[in-house]
């Protein structure tokens, strides 16, 4: 994944925090791998969820869940979901 849609979905201009970003981005492709068998971000869904998951983890710094983004949380999941069941049946839709 490119740092600048990273740093743009982000809405970060400076380049402080690009080293940072790319480990990020590292942990979201082995993440959704681990998850899902497979990272193909060619995948607009899968190219949403390593966002969402850079901009978690670069916006609380931690692993939590709390009340407020509790209905994304299910988002991802079900995303996670839905790309393991395609992996499975060899489906190969977007």
């Amino acid at each position: 994944m490119d740092l600048t849609l990273v740093k743009n979905f982000l809405r970060i201009d400076i380049d402080d925090d690009d080293e940072y970003l790319m480990l990020l981005t590292e942990a979201a492709r082995d993440y959704v791998t681990a998850a899902v068998g497979e990272c193909n971000e060619s995948k607009p869904r899968v190219k949403l969820l390593m966002l969402n998951i850079i901009a978690s983890l670069y916006e609380t710094r931690q692993f939590t869940i709390d009340k407020t983004n509790e209905k994304v949380q299910y988002a991802l999941n079900t995303m996670i979901t839905q790309l393991q069941l395609e992996t499975e049946s060899g489906d190969t839709i977007a």
